[in-house]
């Protein structure tokens, strides 16, 4: 409707314009002495005015004329004006920077949907890791240009502004959870560049080119990737429900196998039904409700975090992770007055505060590693070429490959950083190098011969972990679309065949370390 009133309004003027230059013209030419004498020089006279370039070859001498050359002069000044803006706001809106983005076009590009927080702190890492990279918003949040980032702007569509791009480009839709950044996703896939999208959507054959996340998973990753429990952790405290602690819990669970020699005890208060319906054969692989032994146990507590006071006091790790934030911080207040606390407590919120162990911040979630996991996804795909090698088979395409199968392969290559951990006796390790990768395997090979049993019953432990958590089951012959598999049993029902597959965990570490090499250099 707009577009067809405008049309209309354009119709208008030029009808008016035409009728003004028969009447001027018809008025002069009565006039023996004036220099208006047809149409085309009215035309002309009205062109010279409007432009304000007056060459006084042609002027009005009847009163109309003179009264529609006044009306000339005076629409002159607007239709300046507007000319001198149409062509300034032409330059600035659209001309120039779609000059500047293609003198850029060389350069490596990261296009964002919206500029927002988890936005701005995903573009700042991106900047911090490929400074000569290219950062790129909707022109529409310039006003929300951030000082310290250097920000361009497309004017248009994303799909108008990568065209003809060279080189490589990344596009990320990250507004907040519940805008339809899926959708915008799929749309951008044609384009033919690297899509991520933040969305609690999944697919099981998600394209090549598409990366889903979410702001949970994020934040359960970095957290033990950064937070990881120490050697002499062993009872950790989960205060509070919902998307970030079922999460945590999760990838908890998936992160810390290290065996019979270190089990680590949970115990969870808050809503957890739901989770506990989701994960029916999590026994299998943890003691439920009940002290494992030399197995790790998950305790459900249906009463106030505070009703088991020696339990606060013996806490290695108490972690803070409801969905509101509000009560967080009240649960901390409450424990910081009332509880001579020992251990730890991590606080999930999305600030950090001082002299508190603070994660969650869109700062620490939305970084290139979480989001791109670049460096994870090349670790899983090496393992799982290698482990198809040694197998005796030739590696299925990763991008053949089922979400699920992908994922435990991801699952499996987070878990090298806790073997290097394991090998190295050291607890601070935070991210896989060569040099941590070969140190730990030459320590492998030292050990080998006393704790071949130890390292393989890791492995299956942890792979059996991660499966329980999706509810695979035991079945003498495997089916994958009903989650069963033969190998759900423990360690020391494998067969001698079985087992030693376990080990080939162990020994990527020798292969991963040029791995890593070779993705450092390029």
């Amino acid at each position: 409707m707009k577009k067809k009133g405008w049309l209309w309004g354009a119709f208008g003027c030029f009808v008016g314009y035409l009728l003004l230059l028969i009447v001027l013209a018809s008025a002069e030419r009565r006039d023996p002495n004036s220099s208006i004498q047809d149409i085309w020089d009215a035309l002309w006279y009205s062109i010279v005015t409007l432009s304000t370039v007056g060459y006084g070859d042609l002027y009005p001498v009847t009163p109309l004329g003179k009264v529609i050359g006044l009306l000339f002069v005076l629409l002159s000044v607007g239709a300046l004006a507007f000319l001198v803006g149409s062509v300034v706001s032409l330059l600035t809106g659209r001309v120039l920077p779609e000059l500047r983005l293609r003198l850029l076009r060389g350069r490596k590009w990261y296009i964002f949907s919206k500029m927002n927080e988890s936005a701005l702190a995903l573009a700042s890492s991106l900047s911090q890791r490929e400074p000569d990279s290219v950062l790129l918003f909707p022109a529409a949040d310039k006003t929300k240009t951030p000082s310290g980032l250097n920000c361009h702007y497309y004017p248009d569509t994303i799909s108008r502004a990568v065209s003809g791009k060279t080189g490589q480009c990344d596009l990320f839709f990250m507004a907040e959870e519940g805008n339809d950044n899926y959708q915008q996703a799929l749309e951008a896939l044609p384009l033919g560049h690297g899509v991520y999208c933040r969305t609690e959507h999944e697919m099981d054959h998600c394209p090549e080119n598409l990366t889903l996340f979410n702001r949970y998973e994020c934040c359960a990753r970095e957290y033990w990737n950064s937070q990881p429990l120490g050697f002499s952790e062993s009872t950790v405290l989960l205060i509070g429900d919902g998307q970030y602690a079922h999460t945590l819990l999760e990838r908890g669970l998936m992160m810390n196998v290290f065996g019979e020699d270190h089990c680590v005890h949970y115990h969870v208060f808050g809503g957890w039904q739901d989770f506990c319906r989701n994960h029916p054969q999590l026994a299998l692989t943890v003691c439920v409700n009940s002290d494992g032994g030399n197995r790790d146990s998950l305790y459900f507590h249906e009463g106030p975090w505070n009703s088991d006071c020696s339990l606060l006091y013996d806490a290695h790790r108490i972690i803070l992770c409801s969905d509101d934030e509000q009560e967080n911080l009240n649960v901390l207040r409450l424990l910081r007055r009332y509880f001579p606390v020992t251990g730890s407590i991590h606080l999930r919120n999305k600030m950090d505060i001082p002299g508190e162990t603070t994660f969650g911040t869109d700062r620490r979630i939305y970084t290139a590693e979480n989001v791109i996991r670049s460096r994870l996804t090349a670790a899983a795909r090496a393992m799982h070429r290698i482990y198809c090698s040694n197998a005796g088979g030739e590696a299925p395409a990763w991008e053949k490959l089922s979400e699920f199968t992908r994922q435990s392969n991801i699952a499996a290559a987070d878990h090298l950083l806790v073997k290097v951990r394991l090998l190295l006796r050291d607890e601070t390790v935070t991210e896989l190098t060569r040099k941590n990768c070969e140190t730990a395997y030459r320590r492998f090979l030292a050990t080998l011969d006393t704790h071949r049993d130890a390292y393989r019953a890791i492995e299956h432990l942890r792979w059996m972990r991660f499966h329980s958590l999706y509810n695979w089951r035991f079945a003498p012959v495997r089916d994958n679309a009903a989650r069963l598999h033969p190998l759900m049993v423990p360690f020391e029902s494998l067969s001698e065949a079985e087992q030693s597959k376990d080990e080939y965990a162990w020994r990527l570490l020798e292969p991963m370390a040029k791995e890593i090499e070779k993705n450092t250099e390029e």
